[in-house]
């Protein structure tokens, strides 16, 4: 069905996510509290006019007033405490829901940064200080299909954000066993033909075996506004005062970059002037559904941060190492970010120079790209394969497997992920890429982009994590074989706990020990549950 909506389920920061207007958390009076008050979130309560007196009083839900370029936030009073109904927390989800959608049409505005659809953002309510932490598996299991079913009637895109791994894991189990109850001929993902499904799931289980690794273009950043590569130029040559466009444009993208560099005065100033137009903070739909993929090893062309910022609340802060010039690092999740960032801009790669002296100054960084290219499946999301770069790793690739005669082992290098079918890129790239292209008949490029974000959404429920399955509050989740499982873990993390106190030792300990914390057994605490009332 054309019209209908999305529910996306997402781990990460609902403070960092690009949307068109978020549930705001509050309690009695309209007070707000911990997470939502610290740094960077405090400009919540310097750029919004939020309604005088105890408005919770009167109402469930009301817009924070103000004219910003940002996500409008919605303050809902969820604070219900630890004798509110589960269906209490469910109805002020909807509530929001509702007056969000009915403000968004009544305003006109349409959707940000060109989406097909208004995408609205809320938490699992009442998980947090709201007084419903310990019945969490209860309200995610009602909130879910409620979701679901407003997300259908009102053909808006809904993305229920959970910055805690445990409430992800549990929401994303719920989806799937609301969607295996439903009739056969209401398949999950309809957005998605059943081809477009399988393709997401066999990713999904590359992703899971380790076998996937990400390749990242500028395309997955236009969903939080940020500009491509050809954007770029246009709005430095607008900050440069370069009168002849026209000439300008006809310009290659490269010597584009040179002359920008000249009027700026320097690799180091244009690299400055690039930072400021990519200073965003807040990720796309399609950063945050990557981030949470059981993921290790991701290239990037892309100088922001916003893969960085999507990756925080999964990994946690920090805990993703940037490789760059200078820069190594033996943590488990890496970002190699080939032409540099905007924290370091006099290291940006953009001028027909830089890319002459690529491969004398980062020829590190070209080999590492060569190896996961040669030894696992690369996901290109957002890459337009024209960057010159990649064409000289790629032909090495090929000339290297081709030469050993290993093509035949394999069939493909990697699988690009685009919204539109890219005709004779698709052609030039056949024998190494599999293209899935997401357009249907009729749609435009908007309504692409957007079951392009429905596809990474596809991929990620298909790759979960186990973090609930440890978690009390989400215990009348598991299914009996979980719940048989998870008593047997349980036995085996105390059988392990024994055998430390008596300060004894065997290999089979540390493998065991990594087991138990990938589990969610050991080793990790429900964000929920640092939180005091």
């Amino acid at each position: 069905m054309r019209d209908r909506g999305h529910v996306f389920v997402v781990h990460g920061n609902l403070l960092r996510l690009e949307c068109d207007a978020w549930l705001l958390p509050c309690g009695v009076g309209g007070s707000t509290a911990g997470y939502w008050r610290i740094p960077p979130n405090a400009d919540i309560y310097d750029a919004w006019e939020w309604p005088p007196g105890d408005w919770t009083k009167v109402l469930r839900c009301v817009a924070l007033e103000g004219d910003h370029d940002r996500p409008r936030p919605f303050a809902t009073h969820i604070g219900g405490g630890k004798d509110a109904e589960v269906a209490w927390f469910v109805e002020g989800a909807l509530e929001f829901v509702a007056r969000a959608h009915e403000r968004l049409r009544r305003d006109g505005h349409p959707p940000r940064h060109g989406r097909a659809r208004h995408l609205l953002a809320m938490p699992i309510v009442g998980t947090g200080y709201g007084g419903g932490a310990a019945r969490a598996g209860e309200i995610v299991t009602m909130l879910l299909p409620e979701l679901e079913r407003e997300s259908e009637a009102r053909g808006i895109d809904i993305a229920l954000v959970s910055l805690d791994a445990s409430n992800h894991a549990a929401a994303q189990a719920t989806r799937r066993a609301y969607w295996a109850s439903r009739s056969p001929h209401e398949p999950a993902w309809p957005a998605l033909t059943e081809a477009q499904r399988a393709r997401a799931i066999a990713l999904a289980q590359q992703a899971v075996e380790g076998k996937l690794v990400l390749f990242l273009g500028a395309g997955i950043s236009r969903g939080a506004g940020l500009p491509d590569w050809a954007t770029l130029l246009e709005q430095l040559a607008a900050r440069a005062a370069i009168d002849d466009r026209a000439g300008f444009a006809r310009l290659d993208h490269l010597d584009r970059a040179e002359v920008l560099e000249r009027r700026f005065g320097g690799t180091a100033a244009l690299g400055r002037e690039v930072a400021s137009l990519l200073g965003s903070e807040r990720s796309s739909l399609a950063h945050a559904l990557l981030a949470a993929l059981p993921v290790n090893e991701i290239v990037t062309t892309n100088y922001d941060r916003l893969f960085e910022i999507a990756s925080e609340p999964v990994i946690g802060a920090d805990a993703l190492a940037v490789l760059g010039p200078g820069r190594r690092s033996d943590r488990a999740r890496w970002l190699l970010k080939m032409h540099g960032c905007v924290t370091r801009p006099e290291e940006i790669v953009l001028t027909r120079t830089d890319y002459l002296r690529y491969a004398e100054e980062r020829g590190a960084l070209m080999g590492i790209v060569q190896a996961l290219l040669m030894t696992r499946h690369m996901l290109f999301v957002g890459f337009s394969l024209d960057d010159p770069n990649f064409h000289r790793i790629a032909d090495a690739v090929r000339r290297a497997v081709r030469g050993s005669e290993r093509r035949g082992s394999r069939d493909f290098l990697g699988t690009a992920l685009t919204p539109a079918r890219r005709g004779f890129v698709e052609e030039l790239w056949s024998d190494d890429l599999d293209w899935i292209a997401l357009a249907e008949q009729g749609d435009d490029f908007a309504e692409a982009a957007r079951r392009h974000d429905v596809f990474l959404d596809c991929v990620a429920a298909h790759a979960p994590r186990a973090a609930h399955l440890f978690d009390p509050a989400f215990a009348p989740l598991l299914a009996p074989h979980e719940a048989e499982l998870t008593s047997a873990v349980s036995e085996l993390r105390g059988l392990v706990e024994t055998v430390r106190a008596r300060g004894e030792t065997s290999p089979a300990l540390a493998v065991i020990e990594r087991m138990l914390v990938e589990l969610g057994a050991v080793g990790r605490v429900p964000h929920r549950a640092l939180r005091k009332r």
